[in-house]
């Protein structure tokens, strides 16, 4: 059977899933203000969880994201689940697979492990940033997980500290960038502001092996895709918002339905994508039916 990088090398197409936090929600998962509300679900509605990553194998995802994006050390350790950091990353990638396992899928589906790139507070010094990330990526990697995403890099100092800790866990490094426009309509990491072709010299250097962007606007993608190609000649992927987040105070307000995201993934296959999923507001329904358009092209 072919690694997933084998799988990335050889330029196929493959489809992660959609947002995870957004479809426990829309399913009648209530979160209120916890900011761990996600990670707390493996624990506490394992079956709901797994019931999102079954329907995103149905639907024709070839690569599942572990509900980890709210389950690093730090973020748990600041919000009560300290003791549990561990059991919740490794019970995410164990429901994953049970996911595939219960769909009964004759392709092949993959699992990484999605680490996020955001620090609880700004006050942590760089190695215990560093250290944490490393923590938690190599539990997910002896979990099982094929690769590490580090999701919503939108800092270059947190992003590149983030990346640098996930490298230590020993399997391929995805960078997932957070990206916008500024006023001059220059892509732009979302927060720090840092010009992109900036950024990707600092983050560049730590060892990639798949570059997306992910937590960014559908209508900002094609301007990062442009810089990027400029300055990455490896795999390429798209991971887009398309509705409100579920977090309180964050939102994305670019909606689109899922024929219309099917129209925005060709052209971003124009650029070079090969790899197609979805963030925020991105259900099962959209990779269904991206996958049925984009197999016509392949």
């Amino acid at each position: 059977m072919p690694t997933l990088y084998d799988r990335v090398k050889s330029g196929e197409f493959l489809f992660l899933d959609g947002g995870t936090g957004t479809e426990l929600t829309r399913r009648g998962l209530q979160h209120g203000d916890d900011p761990c509300w996600s990670a707390r679900a493996v624990l506490e509605q394992p079956d709901l969880v797994r019931a999102v990553h079954e329907d995103y194998v149905r639907a024709g995802s070839d690569i599942l994201i572990t509900n980890t994006f709210r389950a690093s050390p730090m973020m748990l350790e600041a919000h009560g689940l300290g003791e549990r950091w561990e059991e919740i990353n490794k019970t995410a990638v164990r429901l994953a697979y049970e996911a595939i396992e219960n769909v009964g899928a004759k392709r092949q589906v993959h699992v990484i492990g999605s680490v996020s790139a955001i620090v609880p507070d700004g006050t942590r010094p760089p190695e215990e940033v560093r250290r944490q990330h490393s923590r938690q990526s190599q539990v997910l990697a002896a979990a099982g997980a094929e690769a590490i995403l580090v999701e919503m890099i939108n800092d270059t100092t947190q992003g590149r500290l983030a990346l640098e800790g996930a490298k230590e866990a020993g399997i391929a490094l995805w960078a997932g960038l957070s990206c916008s426009l500024n006023e001059r309509r220059e892509p732009v990491l979302s927060a720090d502001g840092v010009l992109l072709d900036q950024a990707l010299a600092q983050l560049l250097p730590v060892g990639l092996r798949v570059i997306c962007f992910t937590h960014t606007m559908a209508a900002d993608i094609g301007a990062c895709l442009e810089v990027l190609r400029q300055h990455w000649t490896g795999p390429m992927g798209t991971i887009p918002h398309a509705s409100r987040s579920p977090v309180p105070n964050q939102y994305a307000a670019d909606t689109y339905t899922p024929e219309e995201y099917r129209a925005k993934a060709r052209k971003w296959i124009t650029s070079g994508v090969r790899i197609l999923g979805g963030c925020c507001g991105v259900g099962p329904e959209y990779i269904r039916t991206a996958r049925e358009g984009i197999q016509l092209l392949a």
